[in-house]
């Protein structure tokens, strides 16, 4: 039932096709996406004019987008963590995890000894990749607050999302989306994939654009300013069980494999195995799905592939026929250098 109503349900998101159906179904929907466009309005002035908001003595800066689904958010956090790291700074990072995370109602450290399933598989994923101290917890202000305490060499804070998130100050904002996706139907939750209508972008400093197939004068139009595109690049597989086992793109080239996915657009890591000439069976789970062995105890003996961020969830149990795709991220030079000065003119002093 559940994986037939979110495919349904994408079907009105992310039309291709609008039969009668599916102005039907929209028609329903739109006085709840109304109602939902308003409280989440009213509830950004409370928060914004009324209520109290911390400021720490660093650098904020969120990275978040507005619509629900995947638009290369982690990798691009890893990136960014990467790169601050490289002129000088000691960057920490905070993350509500997920709705499903065990630790969404507490404050918690994560470490290498930390369970995905506890503290959620992409603050897992972004440590492990950046060693980069990483706080997770529903409460951003508390984050930050254990982060400063726990790591006083710290100098700037990334959040992993929170653009929604208005109790918690910030001094710098980027926006992430899907270059092919896009904003969807236009419409917010739940008629359409958008947390707030898209001239929220206007708002931010940079809008980063995963896998871009818009034309240039177009997302100018639309949205404005600093737009970047992301590619994220397939670099190499890596063994699950035994990461120091890696072969080369061209190792699963004609070959059948399981393709097994829970993130959210697995459209994406399906265009990615396709365009590299692997012969797939699509396995599809719910974003955040919470992988058992018996997941993937399939009739034959079929190689399984997967993502990084699934893979972080089955170190414990994956067999040695399980493989990962490690991306890379790739952005112009100049939006790094725009970026870092932007960070170092609203650097704080002690």
């Amino acid at each position: 039932m559940g994986k037939w109503f979110e495919r349904y349900i994408h079907k009105i998101w992310y039309p291709v096709s609008k039969p009668f159906s599916y102005y039907l179904i929209l028609t329903l929907l739109l006085p709840f996406s109304f109602l939902y466009t308003v409280i989440a309005t009213v509830r950004k002035f409370y928060l914004q004019h009324y209520k109290q908001v911390s400021v720490t003595k660093y650098p904020v800066c969120v990275v978040g987008n507005i619509a629900v689904g995947g638009t290369g958010k982690t990798p691009f956090v890893i990136f960014f963590a990467e790169l601050l790291k490289q002129h000088g700074f000691k960057p920490g990072i905070v993350s509500r995890g997920y709705s499903g995370s065990k630790a969404r109602n507490e404050v918690v450290l994560v470490d290498s000894q930390a369970v995905a399933a506890f503290v959620g598989e992409e603050p897992k994923l972004i440590h492990q990749k950046t060693q980069c101290p990483v706080v997770v917890g529903v409460h951003r202000n508390q984050c930050i607050q254990k982060l400063c305490q726990s790591f006083p060499e710290v100098d700037i804070i990334i959040s992993d999302d929170g653009l929604q998130h208005y109790a918690m100050h910030r001094d710098l904002e980027i926006g992430l989306m899907d270059g092919i996706r896009k904003f969807g139907n236009g419409f917010c939750l739940p008629a359409g994939p958008l947390r707030e209508l898209c001239q929220r972008f206007n708002q931010v400093d940079f809008v980063v654009v995963k896998q871009s197939r818009l034309k240039k004068s177009r997302m100018k139009q639309k949205i404005l300013k600093h737009t970047f595109d992301m590619q994220l690049l397939p670099q190499q597989w890596v063994n699950v069980k035994d990461h120091s086992q890696q072969v080369s793109l061209e190792y699963f080239r004609g070959k059948i494999v399981h393709a097994v996915t829970g993130i959210g657009n697995p459209s994406s890591f399906f265009e990615l195995l396709s365009a590299l000439g692997i012969k797939f069976i699509p396995q599809v789970y719910p974003d955040h799905y919470a992988y058992t062995e018996n997941d993937f105890n399939f009739s034959d003996e079929y190689p399984i592939i997967m993502t990084e961020k699934d893979a972080i969830k089955c170190t414990q149990f994956a067999s040695a026929h399980v493989w990962m795709l490690a991306l890379t991220v790739s952005l112009p030079d100049d939006f790094s250098t725009l970026l870092i000065n932007k960070i170092k003119s609203i650097q704080k002093k002690d």
